[in-house]
């Protein structure tokens, strides 16, 4: 098992799983592994199903979903979102930020978001573009995702001082943010950074099979040494 970990965020991936994709030519389930990989924090998960009995879980999730009832229907029900400014939103091209509070801050972070619509509205106002933020619908989920508050931006000029903004929005409520191996994005076409990573890995790793100059051994020590690679050098997209 691989693991490369910074702080929060954690992306694990089995070399069996990904040898064993490759052996049965099953490229489109290596590319759903490997985006799996990025988006889930496995022991957040393990993390939610040891507390779901807990009394002091329950009260947390109700203030969890009292806080996502206030965003406005969206058509992914995984995901809870709030936008400013929405009539300015691109159809492609937003870029992204994402960010992975501790999960022992989960608290703060409730009460923090309450306030975070209010303090975006200056920016998308001085850059003149939409800028929306996102979290998962449930406690469970938030804590079984690295990518658990997700800033989506038209304006790629807004970066700093969103990121910036964010950070100081976090100290003042005390959440800790953990480290990543990625925290800038962009969509294009209708994917994400991670889904555009994981199938060019898959692509590539094709390719290299059918050329049979290479073997799955092989193929697979390169996918784990390359899928780590792009994503703690990635800037942007």
């Amino acid at each position: 098992m691989n693991w490369y970990k910074q702080a929060q965020q954690e992306i694990q991936v089995s070399r069996s799983k990904v040898k064993s994709f490759l052996a049965s030519n099953n490229f489109d389930g290596l590319s759903g592994y490997l985006y799996e990989c990025i988006t889930r924090n496995f022991s957040g998960v393990q993390e939610a199903q040891k507390k779901l009995a807990d009394p002091k879980f329950n009260l947390l999730r109700d203030k969890y979903n009292s806080i996502v009832s206030t965003a406005k229907p969206s058509n992914n029900p995984g995901w809870a979102q709030w936008d400013i400014q929405k009539s300015l939103q691109q159809t492609s091209g937003d870029m992204k930020l994402y960010f992975s509070p501790l999960n022992n801050d989960v608290e703060k972070f409730i009460n923090g978001l309450q306030n975070l619509y209010q303090i975006l509205v200056p920016i998308s106002t001085k850059y003149n573009c939409n800028i929306d933020f996102k979290i998962p619908t449930t406690l469970s989920s938030y804590l079984g995702l690295n990518d658990k508050l997700i800033v989506h931006f038209s304006n790629q000029q807004a970066t700093r001082e969103i990121n910036q903004i964010i950070s100081n929005w976090g100290k003042s409520y005390g959440i800790t943010f953990g480290q990543r191996t990625h925290s800038i994005g962009q969509d294009i076409g209708g994917k994400s950074y991670g889904e555009r990573i994981s199938e060019q890995i898959s692509n590539y790793s094709k390719q290299y099979l059918e050329s049979k100059k290479y073997n799955v051994d092989q193929i697979t020590d390169w996918v784990l040494l390359y899928f780590n690679k792009l994503l703690t050098n990635v800037g942007g997209s």
